[in-house]
């Protein structure tokens, strides 16, 4: 398998079939490699999301610097996480809103949802950015139950 730039995204519009992407996913990743995967993985996210978008020209110094730090994030997730995002990025398709795309993925990491909540605070921010930052303060994205159930951080018993 050619192990390239889009082809991730490519590979896995391929098919509807969620457990069906699952093999695939796993599959490219065996075949590339974990740290090679996980970076493509990150990279595409980063580029699917289009964060450089949301950042206005008044921080466009920091475009750079942000974007890096996602994909600095996102390359340090499990298997399992960038799964669920890349799988809820595709069913999403390709006419979701920049806005649309963030939201989703700040719902899958508590971590980033709340560094949004913060920066949202800061008085000096640009009101275009704060006004789409203040709208994750009216959701809750923490994590799933099934999600602690699983790893076992969360009991079933009552």
């Amino acid at each position: 398998m050619n192990v390239n730039s889009n082809t991730l995204f490519q590979i896995l519009t391929s098919t509807t079939d969620r457990e069906e992407r699952r093999k695939l996913l796993r599959h490219f990743a065996e075949t590339a490699g974990e740290d090679t995967f996980r970076q493509l993985a990150a990279s595409e996210i980063a580029a699917r999301i289009e964060l450089h978008k949301i950042i206005p020209d008044t921080y466009q110094r920091y475009r750079k610097m942000t974007v890096d730090g996602v994909i600095f994030f996102l390359t340090r997730v499990t298997f399992d996480r960038l799964f669920a995002l890349i799988d809820n990025l595709l069913v999403l398709g390709t006419t979701a809103s920049v806005h649309q795309l963030l939201t989703e993925t700040a719902k899958h990491f508590p971590t980033l949802h709340k560094l949004c909540q913060i920066i949202a605070r800061n008085p000096h921010l640009d009101e275009q950015v704060k006004k789409w930052l203040t709208t994750l303060e009216n959701g809750y994205y923490g994590t799933r139950v099934e999600t602690l159930l699983q790893s076992g951080r969360l009991s079933s018993r009552a």
